[in-house]
Order: C-alpha cells, then sequence, then structure tokens
C-alpha cells in the first residue's frame, strides 16, 4: 500500500490515526460463531422464495423482525439466524439488539456501540476479517449501507465467504446481488464490501 492509499484508507477508518486497541470487540462471540456455522447446512443454503420475497422460511426470516411477506429479507436472514443460534447456546441477546429489517438502521447501531469494524480498519490491518463477523455492503447509487451476510469462512489471502439471505447467484466476488430469490454462499473480497462498507462484531 502506497502512502497516498494509506492516508485514504485512515481518514476513513474509525480513529483516524491511532491503532486496533480502538476497538471494542476483538473476536466474534460465541452466538454469531454457532450462526456462522449454521448457516453452512444445506437446509439453510437450500432456502428459495416462493413467489416476491415470500415463501415458508422467507416469512420466518421476516417475522423475526415484525415485518411482513414482501419484504426486503437480507437483514431478516441474520437477525434469525442470531436468535437461533443464541437459543441452541442458551444464550440470551441483550434486548438493545435491534431486530430491525434495515442495515443501515443496523450498522447505526454497532457504531453507537463500538461494534462496527470499517473496511478502512481491515486495508489498514489494524484487525482481520473473522468467522462470525456480519458484513455490511455500502452502494454509493443508495447512499447506504443495502445488504449484508455472516461471514463463514476466511481465506489465507484475505478474501472471505459469506452465506447471504435475498440474493443470488452473481458473476464475479464483486457483484453484490441485494434483491435475490435465495439463500447463497458467495465469495467475497473487501472492495465487495464497498468504501463504507465493514463489518458488525458482537461479543456475544
Amino acid at each position: 500500500m502506497n502512502k497516498l492509499s494509506e492516508l485514504a484508507w485512515k481518514l476513513l477508518s474509525t480513529d483516524k490515526f491511532d491503532d486496533v486497541s480502538t476497538l471494542a470487540v476483538k473476536t466474534p462471540g460465541p452466538v454469531a460463531v454457532r450462526a456462522a456455522e449454521d448457516c453452512m447446512r444445506d437446509d439453510v443454503l437450500g432456502v428459495r422464495e416462493e413467489g416476491n420475497n415470500r415463501g415458508r422460511w422467507v416469512l420466518e426470516y421476516l417475522k423475526a423482525v415484525f415485518l411482513g411477506p414482501g419484504n426486503p429479507w437480507c437483514q431478516a436472514f441474520v437477525v434469525y439466524r442470531l436468535i437461533k443460534a443464541a437459543h441452541a447456546l442458551l444464550i440470551n441477546i441483550p434486548k438493545e439488539f435491534p431486530r430491525t429489517g434495515s442495515c443501515t438502521v443496523s450498522v447505526k447501531w454497532a457504531q453507537s456501540e463500538g461494534h462496527f469494524i470499517r473496511r478502512a480498519d481491515i486495508e489498514l490491518r489494524r484487525t482481520r476479517v473473522q468467522v462470525g463477523d456480519i458484513a455490511y455492503f455500502w452502494f454509493p447509487n443508495l447512499g447506504r449501507w443495502g445488504h449484508t451476510g455472516i461471514v463463514v469462512e476466511v481465506k489465507p489471502d484475505g478474501s472471505f465467504v459469506t452465506v447471504e439471505g435475498n440474493t443470488a447467484p452473481s458473476p464475479s466476488s464483486e457483484d453484490v446481488v441485494r434483491e435475490g430469490q435465495g439463500v447463497y454462499a458467495k465469495a467475497r473480497t473487501l472492495k465487495s464490501l464497498g468504501v463504507l462498507g465493514g463489518f458488525m462484531r458482537l461479543p456475544y
């Protein structure tokens, strides 16, 4: 990384000129890790819509965030998987955790709690992507975070694999489909997150 690129990432990072000590959560907690493990089951990866943003499992995901059929459900999928993982481990998710279908609401909450790691922090090697991190993709055309998925694998080269709801197969790791018809495992790079993308890292 050249000096100009380093300066640009520092300006976009969590703490512009300090180190990783500013990040509140160092490692994803047991609920987040269990959710990642559960995402790799065939019954999860086999979920497909039955109509537009509808279907048996899509409805279950949307119920977890108090939404009805027809709504986008990528964030609902993440919340549902976290809830199911917590139940399996007999761990209570704190009440302040937002049960929302909005990626933007989730990111803003994570930022306020010190649970959000910006792409810039990873680029500067202040920390690294870990299994159980929840990826949020920034869409400049929307001016917001518009898609999410759970990290289930991290490659030696720093790329990673997510499991995402409401998506579809895409031609490359940098193409992010946010209105697809099912749950898929996706190969991702940091670039795919967008400039302001990043990860929610939960301590539980």
